[in-house]
């Protein structure tokens, strides 16, 4: 596994990421390595892509437009 280093941390963020460590009794490194993998799940998860449409007619541009402007005057 590769490393990464961080250089000029603010002192009161380092606090806060000691203190959160702390508190989910954890070194800092794998709360860093915590909050980061739960960052990137949760931006992953947000941008999957749908499942392709199966339905029983074609959707197409002209039948998006017509549903767009159906009702309107």
């Amino acid at each position: 596994m590769s490393d990464i280093l961080i250089r000029n941390v603010p002192e009161k963020m380092k606090n806060k990421l000691k203190a959160r460590a702390k508190e989910h009794h954890r070194s800092v490194s794998k709360e860093i390595y915590t909050i980061l993998e739960e960052s990137i799940i949760e931006t992953y998860q947000v941008r999957e892509k749908p499942k392709p449409y199966k339905g029983k007619f074609k959707v197409t541009d002209e039948f998006i437009s017509n549903a767009k402007n159906a009702d309107r005057k």
